[in-house]
C-alpha cells in the first residue's frame, strides 16, 4: 500500500485508516486498546494454561448459553468448569456497562438471577486492568 494513499485520523479508542481507492472510500477502524475479544482471549489463555497444569479436568468455555425456566436466556462470555460442573461465569465489558444502559441493566439482572438460582458466581472484567484480578478470583473456584 502506498503511503500517499493512506490518511490517518484518531480518537481516544480507535485509529481511522482512510484508504482511497478508485471505487470507494474505505475507512478501517483500528482499535488502539484491547478489544473485548482480545480481553476474553487473555483470560481464556491464562485459565486454560492453569487448567493444564492442574490436570484435574477443569476447562474454560466461551459463549456459554444458559436458559432459566425456558424464558430467560443469557450467554456468558466465558464459563469455568470443573469436571463439567460450572463453577463461575465471566463477563467481559471493555468499556464498562455504559454503551447501552438499558441493555446493560437487563443483562446484569439476568446474571444476578443466575447467581441467585444456582449459587454460581459471575465475575466481571471491565477492561485490561481487571484481567489479572478476574483470573485470580476464577481459579480459586477450582
Amino acid at each position: 500500500m502506498e503511503e500517499d494513499k493512506i490518511k490517518n485520523g484518531w480518537n481516544k479508542n480507535i485509529y481511522d485508516l482512510f484508504i482511497e481507492s478508485r471505487d470507494a472510500k474505505v475507512v478501517i477502524k483500528y482499535p488502539l486498546k484491547p478489544t473485548e475479544f482480545e480481553i476474553q482471549s487473555m483470560i481464556y489463555e491464562s485459565i486454560t494454561g492453569f487448567c493444564k497444569r492442574l490436570d484435574n479436568e477443569c476447562e474454560i468455555k466461551s459463549e456459554v448459553t444458559v436458559f432459566i425456566d425456558d424464558n430467560v436466556k443469557m450467554r456468558f462470555d466465558l464459563m469455568l468448569f470443573s469436571q463439567q460442573i460450572p463453577v463461575c461465569g465471566i463477563e467481559v465489558k471493555r468499556g464498562g456497562w455504559v454503551t447501552n444502559p438499558d441493555q446493560s441493566k437487563k443483562q446484569l439482572i439476568k446474571y444476578q438471577m443466575f447467581t441467585r438460582f444456582t449459587g454460581i458466581p459471575v465475575l466481571y472484567c471491565y477492561g485490561e486492568k481487571d484481567v489479572d484480578t478476574v483470573i485470580d478470583k476464577a481459579v480459586k473456584y477450582l
